[in-house]
């Protein structure tokens, strides 16, 4: 197995990752990626995503783990009272649905490979906000995945709110 992370990114979370982490834990953080990681180019779109994973032809891909399944619905979003009377609280697009985690670029392959979720989770995401074509279309992307385990039960509810039947998904630490 000769593994490859792929490098994704998004301007706004380079932005935010520059503001608020020190250049020492900055400096770290890239000693231990270049140590331990073999990365690929960066990756700011699904077309970047897709051409990674057929320029280094790889032959399965893992996502994951961790928060990569959250959405915060609209009506969720929702802040009452506040000095605006009502306002929205707002998340960065990587913890919205859809965003770069669910795969939603696998059918452009140019060949399937298995792809899986890794214990995910959603981060305590308010799932049963979730409604809609929305759900439809989560539906949709969770059954092109060939293998799902998820890190609590939470997210577990989550995925059995969305797609029904979860008998092949797995809970795992």
């Amino acid at each position: 197995i000769n593994p490859i992370v792929i490098n994704w990114s998004n301007k706004s979370l380079e932005a935010d990752f520059a503001r608020s982490v020190s250049q020492e834990q900055n400096q770290i953080h890239k000693m231990f990626r270049d140590k331990y990681m073999p990365l690929s180019r960066v990756c700011y779109s699904e077309d970047d995503i897709v051409a990674v994973i057929e320029e280094n032809n790889i032959d399965a891909l893992v996502i994951g783990s961790d928060a990569v399944v959250q959405h915060h619905p609209l009506f969720s979003r929702i802040a009452f009272p506040t000095r605006q009377i009502v306002s929205f609280r707002k998340f960065s697009s990587d913890r919205l649905y859809p965003n770069i985690f669910w795969g939603r670029y696998i059918n452009r392959l140019n060949k399937k490979i298995p792809v899986i979720f890794m214990s995910v989770s959603c981060q305590n995401s308010p799932y049963k906000y979730i409604i809609g074509k929305t759900k439809r279309d989560m539906k949709i992307d969770i059954k092109k995945f060939s293998y799902i385990s998820v890190r609590d039960k939470w997210t577990m509810k989550m995925f059995e709110y969305i797609v029904g039947d979860t008998s092949g998904i797995e809970i795992t630490p």
